[in-house]
């Protein structure tokens, strides 16, 4: 069911990145690692699209208020929530 959304969102990213180093180049792993890093901080703050929030926002307010529970434990408990 979440296969088509997460697709999706490679597919933004990639683009967003590819697009922003395409033509750039580093003399080491450690450079094209920061580069990468600070590409993700800006595509995780940008406001999306038909919202008024960022992917940022939203998960400081989804998920980091419950740093006690590991993801597996968040993906069971939200499956079987929504089985019921």
């Amino acid at each position: 069911r979440d296969k088509g959304p997460a697709e999706s969102l490679v597919n933004q990213v990639y683009k967003y990145y590819y697009s922003r180093v395409y033509n750039e180049e580093w003399s080491s792993i450690g450079e094209l690692n920061a580069r990468l890093m600070e590409l993700n901080d800006q595509y995780n703050n940008e406001i999306m699209k038909g919202r008024t929030y960022s992917r940022r926002q939203k998960f400081e307010t989804e998920e980091l208020p419950y740093p006690f529970l590991s993801l597996s434990s968040r993906i069971t408990s939200n499956t079987r929530s929504k089985s019921r």
